[in-house]
Formats: C-alpha cells, structure tokens, sequence
C-alpha cells in the first residue's frame, strides 16, 4: 500500500508565486501535470458530481492554448470520463496513468491489461460483499475500479475495508489495494504510477525540457512530486505529511495560480 513519505512542511503557494512565475519565463517552456479531483475540482460525494469551476476551465483552456505550455491532467478516473468533462486539446493520463491519451501519444499499460480478467471477478465480488452497506459502492474505470465510502457512516468503515480486503484477496498475485480520501482504489499490480506517467509524457515533448509544475491532493500524488526532483510540486491540502515543495488550501486557491501563470 501507498503512504505519504512527506517531507517538512510545504511553504504556502501563493506567498512563493512570484519566484515561481520566473522560473517558468526563464525555463521557456512548461509541462503542467496536473489530477483533477480535490485539485482542480472540489471533491464531490460521488465521482459523477464533480465539476470543474468556471475560472479554473477559463485558465486550463488559456494555458493549452499557449504553445509553450503542455497541459497533462493525470487522473484516478479513466480518460474517456476525464475528457468528457474537460474537453481540452491537452495529455490526458487516465487510471493513475495506465492509459495516457494525446497528441502523439496512445498508451495502455500491457501489463495491466493482462491483469483485465482479475479486476472484473474481484469487481464482482466486491459488490456482493458490500451489499448491505449503505453508501458504499464500486466504481469500474476500465484498468482500474474504486470502491467508495464517502457516505459511508464512520462506524461501517472498518466492514467495507475488510470487505475490501476479503475479496481481494484470492487476487493478491494481480492486484493492489491502495488508500485514497475515503475510497480504496483497486489496480493492477504493475510497477507504474503517476510519477512514470509523468516521465513518459516528458519524453514525448518535443524540444528542450519543460519546467514541470505537477498538482495534486492525495497519496496517489506523491509519485508525481518526487518524479522529477527540480519539479514546482504542489500539494492541494493542508500542506502536512507530503514531499511536494508548496502547497495551496483548496480547488480555488489552485485555480488563482493557474490564472497568474496563464498570463506569465
């Protein structure tokens, strides 16, 4: 299972947003890898409630716009469902990076496929188990599945957890269970994360290397932070327990750096 490896405590983003400015100027050219819930959308009490702020899509589709700028949102959703939401001409990452979409890009982990057939059966199991619980329930993604209990009452976690795990378990040569803000994320068992995800979208830019300005709010993220070391890694949070450099309180914090580094 993933945890956060943290660091000291991230200094605060917009306080510190000027040097970063400059440092996008002076590099030329910026890779933006960014995850969509908590950090650029607010976390919604089910996956298809989410919605991206206004101001934030108003910044997202500016910065793809510009041609010094990639765009890359790399999420725990599949890309179909990121896409439809964002509809930018950008990178898109889906299932923590097992399937990466974009202008001279087609991937699919083909290891993670091979471990297709594993995931459906425990996705199956996985709802008998949890039947009964009220709020819980599984969320099929393609390459990967999330089993939620945000809505879930506090004294019925420790049930969906080892429901989670029960069922699981006859998979444990092909899968993992890793920890998320209220949810368990179910993938295949392949040494792959966002922060591979991140190197392999670097290595299809063309032209010299990009300052890379990754974002992201869950242990999931912490992969992208100490993917590239020289990285401006931003922790959407508290800023506690994390290896990223800054950190911002909220979705809308977020969404005021992009606009300032939209026009830098």
């Amino acid at each position: 299972m993933l945890s956060f490896l943290g660091s000291s405590l991230s200094r605060p983003l917009l306080d510190n947003i000027d040097p970063i400015l400059r440092r996008a100027r002076d590099a030329g050219r910026v890779l933006l890898a960014l995850d969509f819930d908590g950090t650029l959308s607010p976390i919604a009490a089910r996956p298809e409630a989410a919605v991206l702020p206004r101001a934030t899509a108003s910044a997202l589709a500016g910065l793809a716009a510009r041609g010094d700028v990639t765009v890359a949102i790399l999420s725990g959703r599949s890309v179909a469902d990121i896409r439809r939401r964002l509809g930018l001409d950008c990178v898109y990452a889906g299932n923590h990076g097992l399937e990466i979409e974009g202008p001279g890009i087609s991937f699919r982990h083909p290891e993670a496929v091979l471990r297709l057939p594993a995931l459906f059966n425990a996705c199956v199991d996985i709802d008998t188990a949890l039947d009964g619980i009220g709020g819980a329930f599984v969320e099929r993604k393609g390459l990967s599945c999330t089993v939620h209990f945000r809505q879930v009452p506090d004294a019925f976690h420790d049930q969906v957890r080892s429901a989670v795990e029960l069922s699981t378990r006859p998979y444990a040569t092909c899968l993992d269970i890793v920890p998320a803000l209220k949810a368990w994320e179910i993938r295949p068992r392949v040494a792959w994360d966002k922060g591979a995800a991140v190197r392999f979208v670097l290595r299809h830019i063309e032209g010299s290397q990009p300052l890379v300005i990754c974002a992201g709010d869950d242990a999931g993220d912490e992969s992208m932070f100490e993917a590239v070391p020289d990285a401006v890694s931003i922790h959407v949070g508290n800023g506690n327990g994390t290896a990223a450099r800054y950190s911002v309180a909220n979705p809308a914090g977020m969404a005021a750096f992009l606009e300032r580094l939209r026009f830098a």
